[in-house]
């Protein structure tokens, strides 16, 4: 993840430091909903905001302590000026029986929200690690104030949550939580945060960038 090898490189104190150092974290193509339907999911969201381009997979239903969504949601747009768009024609407008609130928000919230906002108890690693219904991010738990969790990309399909932890075994670092990302179709994206006890440990998994799980190579 972009954000965390500036993290590395730049030795920055805490984890809202790390985001806000990715180039990405300033585009404002995004758009946080409030006040969902909690059994609205990825294809209502989607058809909500038909006619307005948003990127693929890019809508993050969020989830609260109980793994239920909460009614609130990120989606990210392909340009600004789509986000843009998509807030000035449906801003208060229904999805079923409730208004939809929509507010401006960029990459680095959307990050933050998801490293840092969904606090729970422990998920633990075990193979049936919940990953929810599409898009879902499910809570885990995390030492926050200090950079503790790591975002990759690539991963293959079926990787499991156990295995993502033991990739990280040979520079000797333990996830504690495993946060896997549905798409759209609730099927894995290839991205996942993990999230481990020490800010140490976090380094170190840094050094597994680019390094193989099954025949993929894995962007940490």
């Amino acid at each position: 993840v972009e954000q965390v090898k500036a993290a590395q490189h730049n030795a920055p104190q805490n984890l809202q430091t790390a985001i806000q150092s990715n180039p990405d974290a300033s585009y404002t193509g995004v758009l946080r909903l409030r006040g969902l339907p909690y059994s609205a999911g990825p294809q209502e969201i989607s058809e909500f905001f038909s006619g307005f381009q948003v990127v693929p997979n890019g809508i993050y239903v969020v989830a609260g302590l109980d793994g239920r969504p909460t009614g609130e949601a990120f989606v990210e747009f392909a340009s600004e000026d789509q986000a843009r768009a998509a807030q000035e024609a449906k801003d208060r407008q229904k999805i079923s029986s409730r208004y939809i609130e929509l507010f401006k928000a960029t990459k680095g919230d959307l990050y933050m929200y998801l490293t840092q906002r969904n606090v729970g108890p422990p998920v633990g690693l075990n193979p049936a690690v919940p990953t929810g219904p599409p898009g879902l991010v499910v809570p885990g738990t995390a030492v926050y104030g200090e950079h503790t969790c790591v975002r990759l990309r690539g991963l293959p399909f079926i990787a499991t949550a156990n295995e993502i932890a033991e990739f990280f075994h040979p520079v000797n670092a333990a996830a504690i939580t495993v946060h896997i990302v549905n798409n759209q179709a609730g099927r894995p994206s290839g991205e996942a945060f993990v999230e481990f006890a020490t800010p140490a440990e976090a380094e170190r998994a840094i050094l597994r960038h680019k390094q193989n799980l099954g025949n993929r190579y894995v962007e940490v």
